[in-house]
């Protein structure tokens, strides 16, 4: 079931944004000459960056334990490129006092393709 669709555009600016709080130094994510000598068509977004697309529900905000993420491409994602994301979110089980949760999104070009999937698991405590 699909909780929500979203479209995303990432600039320039996003990435270095970005790679400056992770502490990434990597020139391809700063310069559009630097990805293009790397192989890129342009400035690439960092691996883990499309985990800021998830968007938890707001009661799971507080007391939240992040588990597992996982990242799929089928291909980069670039700067200045619309993309049409699909986020799912659900309850798969309770143990022990704890609720686990699974949230998915996945990523589309702008011609419907799918380019990227990424999902995390999260847990958070029944008692509060």
């Amino acid at each position: 079931m699909i909780d929500d669709k979203i479209s995303i555009l990432i600039t320039k600016q996003d990435v270095q944004e970005y790679a400056n709080s992770v502490n990434e130094k990597e020139g391809i994510y700063f310069s559009e000459e630097d990805a293009k000598q790397h192989g890129f068509a342009s400035i690439p977004l960092p691996p883990s960056m499309p985990f800021l697309f998830l968007k938890p529900k707001e009661v799971l905000f507080h007391g939240v334990v992040h588990r597992t993420q996982s990242f799929d491409y089928n291909q980069p994602l670039y700067i200045d490129t619309n993309y049409m994301c699909e986020y799912t979110f659900k309850e798969v089980k309770r143990r022990h006092g704890y609720i686990f949760y699974e949230q998915k999104l996945t990523i589309f070009s702008e011609k419907g393709n799918q380019v990227a999937t990424c999902s995390s698991t999260l847990i958070k405590g029944e008692r509060e």
